[in-house]
């Protein structure tokens, strides 16, 4: 009872002999639970009556002062699992404009395409290049006589006469 009064209580228009609880409280909740109620019970009549609504939610308050709040019901997976199916639908005024959005996403592919083509430079081939100069050995100098050879590994030998 001290855990009740921290919850929304809903007050009903009936009078004290009218209807039962039970029955009020699955008047207040509607074919469908429009205004999202939890009913907190341990009647386990009223219970199965409640698990017949979709998005009604349950709180149970067994022996301790924890309340559990029970699985949602089959009705209720149900009912969210079709609105979800809903949601990712095509919508009926979507179905009208698509092929209209596919001719228009065609021609910008095709477009792209083209820019694309044009873009691409074709790839300059270069012939042989002299090896680096860094990484060859110097060239040997030698003396005979008054001629001067000089050697290099890429080049052939070279004649140099002085006079």
């Amino acid at each position: 009872a001290i855990i009740a009064r921290g919850y929304y209580r809903l007050k009903c228009g009936h009078s004290k002999g009218e209807c039962s609880a039970a029955d009020c409280i699955v008047k207040q909740l509607g074919s469908n639970n429009p205004k999202q109620y939890l009913v907190c019970t341990q009647d386990k009549a009223l219970r199965e009556r409640i698990r017949r609504v979709p998005g009604a939610g349950l709180i149970l308050l067994h022996g301790g002062q924890v309340p559990i709040v029970e699985q949602p019901s089959d009705a209720s997976l149900r009912i969210a699992r079709k609105q979800e199916n809903d949601k990712q639908s095509v919508q009926s005024w979507e179905k009208s404009k698509l092929p209209l959005l596919r001719q228009e996403e065609a021609k910008v592919a095709a477009a792209a395409d083209e820019a694309q083509q044009r873009d691409t430079k074709k790839k300059r081939s270069r012939g042989p290049r002299a090896p680096n100069p860094l990484s060859c050995k110097k060239r040997k100098i030698q003396h005979i006589g008054s001629f001067f050879f000089f050697f290099c590994r890429v080049k052939p030998v070279r004649l140099l006469v002085y006079a």
